[in-house]
């Protein structure tokens, strides 16, 4: 899986969060330690879990995108909770969008809402100010609510699985499609036999 997102967001705290492990150095906006992507794997309940930590989407190099592309794998937007889509939050979303492709989130997206310890969970899941609904849309309503400082072992364990509950729906659905369009593919090959193979 891979954390996208604007400095200051927990991006790399929510990694440590899945990996349960301090394996990512986490700052602040201010002072935004992740200026490279960086790759963690681990063993979670007995399944190999990958999480690549990524720098704000404006300091991704072109090899950094060239790379992120070819895993093809679960997108994660971190945000703050209590974050306003300004221009400039809008804009880090479409820059992201213009990488991964235009229907990339809805796909393969998952919305991580960092620091949700910081107002009441209800209010968070009713007041849209909170989560912006065409964001939210854009993200096949996927969204996991992350406090990342939890001290209560058995919730820091109920919000990890969460977030591999909606990894692996966002995965099997990606690979009905993937079949789905493997069948339909072989459907027209064998209807147009002659023509494709004299193309």
């Amino acid at each position: 899986m891979i954390l996208l997102g604007k400095s200051g967001h927990g991006k790399s705290a929510s990694g440590n969060s899945i990996l349960g492990n301090n394996l990512f150095e986490c700052g602040s906006s201010e002072n935004p330690t992740t200026m490279t992507v960086q790759q963690e794997v681990v063993e979670l309940n007995h399944r190999r879990v990958t999480v690549i930590d990524t720098p704000d989407p404006s300091r991704l190099s072109s090899k950094d995108v060239h790379e992120l592309i070819k895993l093809n794998s679960v997108m994660m937007l971190v945000i703050r909770c209590g974050t306003r889509m300004t221009k400039d939050e809008w804009a880090a979303v479409r820059r992201l969008r213009t990488i991964f492709g235009h229907d990339a989130f809805r796909e393969r997206g998952i919305i991580l809402l960092t620091h949700c310890d910081l107002f009441p969970l209800a209010r968070i899941q009713k007041d849209t100010t909170f989560l912006d609904p065409k964001l939210l849309e854009e993200f096949d309503n996927r969204v996991v609510f992350l406090t990342n400082k939890e001290e209560n072992h058995l919730v820091q364990v109920t919000q990890i699985d969460d977030v591999m509950i909606l990894v692996d729906d966002v995965l099997a659905k990606e690979s009905h499609l993937h079949n789905k369009k493997q069948k339909t593919f072989l459907c027209c090959w064998s209807r147009n036999r002659s023509y494709a193979l004299s193309s």
